[in-house]
């Protein structure tokens, strides 16, 4: 019971930790104003402009890149929070701001349980318990008060981002806890609610079965048979399979059509660049968005960048 009650005071400790840390650093972004997306997805947005709590006007919500005669999901999970916030603040960016750091708190707390999870499943003992605490919150600060996360924080349309890094962070946690506890099905289940809605927030979270791949092979591989490791792989990709057959039937998303040169060519039609001219730039946006992590200079971390379009 005392060794419970220490936990429980030491992550408690480590969540006010994260917590103080994150409102200092984003305490003078509050007042920040709407940019470019934000207009047409939520100031612009009618369907997002709550009046009431009625049913009717809540589920309007959830189609808010569509219309009533041709209803189609669109990011349901995100759009439904900004219409919370339009309700209970319209247009005043603060209410939005908060939500979004409060976001970017609990993301933060999580994937700090997740790395010490990680560690105790690898054989960690009791004795390695302080060093583990250290390592993981070492971790989940470096990552919380990162500079690039502030686009996802401060810009506020990319709540939707932000929403589908915390599920699937929600869902790592859940899919871990579910490999050590004897009610595994309840976690089972949390793990699959957390991926169907970071699914609802931002197509990014499309990617937790790959995610749970490489943590296995990561970091298991050598405490599973093989047939549990082929189960796992079996089990990822009827997640995968349902995640796209979700986005096809539900949110009118049909990734299928990447397999389609005609349909991929068509979408580059009214861009200022071919789709040749984007595969050959896209790898120069990678290594520029990864060397934004390492430097991370106030001048590269504009909203907007002059990118010159690769041709050869």
């Amino acid at each position: 019971m005392h060794y419970k009650k220490t936990i429980n005071y030491r992550k408690s400790s480590v969540f006010l930790l994260l917590t103080v840390l994150i409102c200092l650093i984003y305490s003078n972004t509050f007042n920040a104003s709407w940019h470019f997306d934000d207009k047409l997805n939520i100031l612009l947005n009618s369907n997002l402009h709550l009046t009431d709590l009625h049913p009717k006007s809540l589920a309007n919500t959830l189609i808010s890149g569509s219309d009533w005669s041709n209803p189609k999901f669109y990011r349901p999970v995100s759009c439904f929070t900004f219409a919370l916030n339009w309700y209970f603040g319209q247009d005043n960016p603060i209410g939005y701001h908060i939500v979004n750091i409060n976001i970017h708190i609990i993301t933060a707390f999580v994937l700090f349980l997740v790395l010490l999870q990680i560690m105790r499943l690898t054989g960690a003992t009791k004795k390695d318990e302080a060093k583990n605490y250290f390592i993981a919150l070492l971790c989940a600060t470096l990552w919380a008060t990162a500079p690039i996360q502030t686009q996802a924080i401060t810009y506020i349309v990319q709540r939707m981002a932000s929403l589908a890094a915390m599920f699937t962070i929600l869902a790592l946690y859940s899919y871990l806890k579910a490999r050590t506890e004897e009610k595994y099905i309840r976690w089972v289940a949390l793990c699959t609610l957390f991926f169907l809605a970071g699914i609802g927030s931002k197509e990014n979270a499309v990617m937790l079965p790959v995610s749970l791949l490489l943590l296995e092979f990561s970091f298991f591989r050598h405490h599973i048979s093989k047939q549990k490791l082929g189960w796992i792989a079996v089990t990822s990709f009827g997640m995968l399979l349902a995640s796209l057959l979700a986005m096809h039937f539900f949110f009118g998303k049909n990734l299928l059509n990447i397999f389609d040169p005609s349909r991929l060519v068509e979408s580059y039609a009214g861009r200022s660049f071919t789709l040749s001219e984007r595969i050959l730039t896209e790898p120069r946006i990678v290594l520029m968005y990864i060397s934004q992590i390492f430097i991370p200079l106030v001048s590269r971390l504009s909203l907007v960048h002059d990118i010159q379009v690769s041709t050869s």
